[in-house]
C-alpha cells in the first residue's frame, strides 16, 4: 500500500474503530482487555464519561492516557478519581511546554501519586499570559 493510501485509510480506520466503541461491539466481543483513552480524543470529558460506562458495562477496566495537554489531563484525573474501574493514570514522565507551561499549577506526579485537587472546575488555572505570548496574528 502506498504512503497516500495509507495516509488516506488512517481517517477511515479511526471513524470505524471510534463506531464500534461507541456502540460497544469491540468490548462486548472481547476484542480489547483495557480501554486506553484520552479526554482530547474522546469528545472531551462527556465522551470520557460515555466510553467509561461502556467500560464498566463489560466488565473491563480503562486507562486515562493523559499525554496532551495540562487541561486534558486535570479532566482525565478526575474522571479517573471517581470510577472504580480506572487501573491507571498515565502521565508524561518528562516536563513538556503543553502540560507544564500552560496553567499556572501544573500537575505533577509525586513518588507515583497525583493528589486530586479540589479547587472550582478542573482544578488548575490557566495561564492566559501563555495563551497571549502563543497567539496567531
Amino acid at each position: 500500500m502506498s504512503e497516500q493510501s495509507k495516509a488516506r485509510s488512517r481517517p477511515e480506520r479511526r471513524k470505524k474503530t471510534r463506531t464500534a466503541l461507541s456502540r460497544g461491539v469491540l468490548a462486548r466481543y472481547g476484542t480489547l482487555d483495557v480501554i486506553m483513552i484520552d479526554p482530547g480524543r474522546a469528545e472531551g470529558i462527556t465522551g470520557l464519561k460515555k466510553v467509561i460506562d461502556l467500560a464498566t458495562d463489560a466488565g473491563m477496566s480503562w486507562n486515562a492516557h493523559s499525554w496532551t495537554t495540562a487541561l486534558s489531563t486535570a479532566a482525565a484525573l478526575h474522571l479517573a478519581a471517581a470510577s472504580p474501574n480506572v487501573l491507571v493514570l498515565e502521565l508524561k514522565p518528562e516536563p513538556s511546554t503543553i502540560q507544564n507551561e500552560l496553567v499556572t499549577d501544573p500537575i505533577v506526579m509525586n513518588h507515583g501519586w497525583i493528589d486530586v485537587r479540589d479547587k472550582p472546575g478542573l482544578g488548575v488555572t490557566v495561564d492566559d499570559a501563555w495563551f497571549r505570548s502563543h497567539a496567531f496574528d
